[in-house]
């Protein structure tokens, strides 16, 4: 074996945490939610479901199709607004 490829195998790789965007999709259940109850009074009573059918229904799907990741990331250090934003949201939902 080279030196080269010996030298490149011990080199570890700095992981970076996820980028913050893909934490927007938990925003999901909350919009959900709350848009289907605002419908289900002026549409229809079929749009209060929505929540429910994806929490129950489409998001364990999702959650086996997309499966573990492989390699594990550092956590994010959270701002202290988004933890009051994501609050606020669950709560009016």
């Amino acid at each position: 074996m080279s030196e080269t490829s010996v030298a490149s195998q011990n080199i570890e790789i700095e992981l970076k945490p996820e980028p913050w965007v893909v934490h927007l999709l938990g925003l999901i259940t909350p919009i959900l939610a709350i848009s289907g109850n605002i419908l289900g009074v002026v549409e229809n009573q079929a749009y209060v479901a929505m929540g429910v059918v994806f929490v129950w229904g489409i998001a364990p799907i999702l959650d086996i199709v997309m499966g573990e990741s492989k390699v594990a990331r550092p956590p994010r250090e959270s701002e202290p607004l988004s933890r009051y934003f994501c609050g606020f949201m669950e709560f009016c939902s």
